[in-house]
């Protein structure tokens, strides 16, 4: 496996952990740091699901097992491929089949720092979305 096909895995995966079947976008915030006895992460998933009435509501969603495991191997294929570190991503991903990685060089929250610029745009991501896609 490569890093590009490693990254597939993980927007398959993570897809496959949303709550709802008709959902439009999302983001997930992923960090990771090795440790001595494996490794340490903490994400923040927002999905946005289209309802009944077709109007976008948010809801946040949670990696199974083989998400998280997922994104510890595009974690050892960075590793190898390039040998750097990564500290963790922001994934977007829209339906259908669109995607971006925006990759992290520091783990702010499992740094023990708050980034209260993150967190509110995670709050507020249906906002944020409807904006950036009226922007164009």
């Amino acid at each position: 496996m490569d890093f590009t096909q490693a990254q597939i895995e993980v927007v398959r995966a993570v897809a496959g952990s949303f709550p709802a079947v008709d959902w439009q976008a999302a983001i997930l915030d992923y960090e990771i740091q090795q440790v001595s006895d494996g490794f340490d992460s903490d994400y923040v998933g927002v999905v946005l699901i289209r309802g009944s009435d077709g109007a976008l509501t948010q809801d946040q969603f949670y990696l199974d097992r083989t998400a998280r495991e997922a994104c510890t191997q595009l974690f050892l294929q960075r590793k190898q491929d390039a040998g750097e570190d990564i500290a963790g991503f922001v994934l977007r991903i829209e339906h259908p089949g669109k995607y971006r990685f925006d990759f992290k060089d520091k783990a702010k929250r499992l740094e023990g720092v708050w980034d209260a610029e993150g967190e509110g745009y995670l709050d507020n991501y249906l906002e944020h979305y409807q904006r950036e896609k009226a922007a164009g």
